[in-house]
């Protein structure tokens, strides 16, 4: 073993300096988490102001342990070991650990982590006693136990970005926007809505940027700001496949099908397996309708395509094999399993239907308009839209609803 580089009240220095520094980052990562579920359990059970103390603490205590790991990382690249570490994680470890250890006994650290970045990390952070060296295994542990190795990808500079990423925690900054919200406080709704939104790249589930869009689209329709409504609703769907650019084709597709063939035609051939659209298009498909804009029917239609689509997959569950063929079959069957009905209401897809058909009647496709609300009026389940639809079949031809429900 190499000798050394610290006397013995160094050595004892430098190890009570990295166990509290350590067990500072061990304890601020359990109080960050345990004060986002202690907040959850409160907003859920009304106690608003429980829930805005948690979740304010939770991204104090988030804040604070990744400023340390930023500050640890920072130090350990000053070190003359990190000059041309090619932005290698290993490579400094490996000269860090052989320079305290020796190599023979960093390779048996090495050889029993078999292969795992952790383990290996684990070892190295319990027995070295360098201040510096500790601090950046502790910086790095806390990093992989919420990113993993494979996002730090054994590169110095993706660790640093990292750290400073994960010093936001957008998760209790939209709690703390959703207590405002129902507060009434409108205003610090929306900047923590904001702030979260702005840090979703430190998000654990990154698909649930589309709730804090779709909260921050709430804000916006609730204070009557309907430019940015819209433009929040387009954010949502920024990253969907059917409305890229580069699905043009497709969308005019899918239009053609509508409007020669039918809507049973156009979601038998064209079924949209996107059901993160589903809040974001339907809601901007119902802005476009009730502002007499165009572009109300494919938001419509691929909406209620991908509501359908979704269907299909639950009632497969039971009936493996089975295809989309006609409205009035699928009211049916959905009619008959009570939890997909009851799925069906809470998403509106017979509201979203009865629009989609107000749509095309408002943009002159009669024929397609008409053959739709006809099997809605007529479908089971249908409830108060199938009504709707059958009173817009009454109405003369060119003739819009006083009032859209």
């Amino acid at each position: 073993m190499a000798e050394r580089r610290y006397s013995g009240h160094a050595a004892l220095f430098a190890s009570l300096t990295f166990a509290i520094l350590s067990g500072a980052q061990a304890s601020a990562s359990d109080l960050a988490w345990q004060h986002y579920e202690d907040a959850q359990q409160a907003f859920d059970e009304h106690r608003f102001d429980v829930a805005l103390t948690d979740w304010q603490d939770a991204a104090a205590e988030r804040k604070d342990r990744f400023v340390q790991a930023s500050s640890a990382i920072e130090r350990a690249l000053a070190l003359p070991e990190a000059a041309n570490a090619w932005d290698r994680v290993d490579l400094l470890v490996e000269r860090l650990a052989s320079k305290e250890f020796g190599a023979r006994e960093f390779a048996l650290i090495r050889e029993a982590a078999a292969g795992s970045p952790r383990r290996e990390m684990e070892s190295l952070h319990l027995k070295t006693q360098s201040p510096d060296f500790a601090n950046f295994t502790s910086a790095w542990l806390a990093i992989e136990e919420l990113r993993g190795a494979a996002a730090i990808n054994n590169s110095l500079k993706t660790l640093k970005t990292l750290a400073l990423e994960l010093q936001s925690y957008p998760e209790a900054e939209f709690g703390i926007g959703k207590v405002f919200n129902v507060e009434g406080e409108l205003a610090l709704a929306e900047l923590q809505y904001r702030k979260a939104l702005d840090a979703a790249a430190s998000l654990e589930v990154p698909d649930d940027r589309l709730e804090i869009v779709m909260a921050l689209a709430g804000v916006h329709k609730s204070k009557g700001d309907w430019k940015s409504y819209e433009d929040d609703l387009r954010l949502a769907l920024a990253d969907s496949v059917i409305f890229s650019p580069q699905d043009d084709f497709m969308r005019t597709a899918m239009e053609r099908a509508l409007d020669l063939e039918g809507f049973d035609t156009m979601v038998s051939l064209y079924p949209v397996h996107e059901p993160k659209i589903i809040g974001p298009a339907s809601a901007l498909g119902e802005f476009f309708l009730r502002n007499g804009r165009s572009q109300a029917t494919i938001s419509l239609a691929l909406a209620a395509d991908a509501m359908i689509t979704q269907v299909m997959e639950r009632l497969r569950i039971n009936e493996p094999g089975s295809d989309y063929s006609s409205l009035s079959a699928l009211a049916d069957r959905i009619a008959a399993r009570r939890e997909v009905a009851e799925w069906c209401d809470a998403k509106g897809l017979w509201k979203y239907l009865y629009y989609l058909g107000e749509s095309l009647l408002g943009d002159s496709r009669l024929q397609a308009g008409r053959r739709l609300l006809r099997e809605l009026a007529g479908a089971k389940g249908g409830g108060a839209w199938g009504r709707a639809a059958a009173q817009a079949l009454a109405r003369p031809s060119g003739v819009k609803p006083a009032i859209l429900p």
